[in-house]
């Protein structure tokens, strides 16, 4: 009898291990299914995304055979996986500098942590790895901050050029992100806390394994269908450049009147695809100056001024016609029904279908 409950005590690790080990290669397998994709995409950027996906996939086993290290053989493969963590930051770094028109250079520098990490485990096996694990954390910091920084200041640019953000606008990047850091959060503080809960590390493997392919599958939908953009570098809200075009405020006032003209007479919001450029062109001024003109005369970005036309063009349909929701979406100059909806709100603060209830007549 004094022997069962390590008997049974054993059979739940073997159990709890096996549940990692299930999703652990089920996160292998659906980032390398997603890695092959990403390099089949007839798109040059996506290389680095999946080296990215790729990396990180295979990175969910490290805690699992860290778990696993009964031999030199394990700890030495968990080993490695913790150096390949090293490389999916500046990989995924690599692929945002690309979607953002500022690639990285240097790449190579920005493998040497990896390098060293690598040289530090082959020269001291008995390294402590908990002194790497940290490494690691604030290097995925720096990185994942710095991305976000990047996207955001093309989110910005991006608003000032164009009028439809769907597939542009790095949102799903963004969001990727965000979600990376959640992940990583978790790591941090939940597997701590695991063990105050009499939770073993293989139950809560399992779970951040889980999570982790949760999260691989979701980011493939944003991945394939994003489209690269050449933004204007010179064009944006925080330009310098701005109090140096010379522009009075009687011609400016001048200019918006134009654009509005412009706009109103040839209503060009109706286009899906109105660019910066295109309104630029229609009224014979350079981009630049209408950018200048919209942003400190008129005080609305490109894309404000363009979809606030949308979404009045839309009231009207909506209270004056029987249209469907996505007939009229389109026919207000949007190319799909979730930008208007999206836009809708954020103008007018309810649904499509909530002001046609409210403002139908009896």
């Amino acid at each position: 009898m004094a022997g069962r409950p390590g008997v049974f005590g054993q059979l739940k690790v073997n159990i709890e291990l096996s549940i990692a080990t299930v999703f652990a290669l089920v996160a292998c397998g659906a980032g390398a299914m997603l890695a092959l994709v990403l390099l089949g995409a007839r798109k040059h950027r996506t290389i680095w995304l999946a080296a990215f996906v790729g990396t990180f996939s295979f990175s969910l086993l490290t805690g699992f055979l860290g778990a696993l290290s009964v031999s030199t053989a394990w700890a030495w493969f968990a080993s490695q996986l913790l150096v390949l963590n090293f490389l999916a930051m500046p990989f995924l770094y690599f692929y945002a500098a690309d979607a953002v028109g500022k690639p990285a250079a240097n790449k190579l520098f920005h493998c040497l942590p990896a390098a060293i990490a690598a040289i530090a485990i082959a020269v001291h096996p008995d390294l402590n790895r908990t002194h790497l694990y940290w490494v690691l954390v604030l290097q995925s910091v720096l990185y994942l901050a710095y991305v976000l920084y990047l996207i955001s200041k093309y989110r910005l640019q991006v608003r000032e050029q164009y009028s439809s953000l769907s597939q542009i606008d790095l949102m799903w990047l963004q969001t990727m992100v965000v979600a990376l850091l959640l992940l990583g959060i978790f790591d941090i503080i939940v597997f701590p806390l695991a063990r105050q809960f009499w939770i073993t590390p293989a139950a809560a493997q399992s779970a951040f394994n889980f999570l982790g392919t949760l999260y691989l599958f979701w980011m493939a939908r944003g991945a394939i269908s994003q489209e690269f953009v050449n933004l204007d570098q010179k064009i944006g809200v925080t330009s310098p450049s701005y109090e140096k075009s010379g522009l009075d405020s009687d011609s400016a006032n001048a200019l918006a009147g134009e654009i509005q003209k412009t706009m109103n007479g040839q209503q060009l919001h109706l286009q899906p695809e109105l660019s910066l450029s295109s309104l630029a062109e229609a009224v014979g001024i350079t981009p630049h100056i209408t950018s200048e003109v919209l942003n400190k005369t008129i005080g609305q970005s490109f894309y404000d001024f363009v979809n606030q036309r949308r979404i009045s063009t839309a009231k009207s349909l909506l209270a004056e016609t029987e249209q469907s929701i996505l007939d009229i979406a389109f026919m207000s100059g949007f190319n799909n029904k979730v930008s208007f909806n999206k836009a809708f709100r954020r103008f007018e603060a309810i649904t499509p279908s909530e002001y046609r209830r409210l403002n139908r007549p009896s």
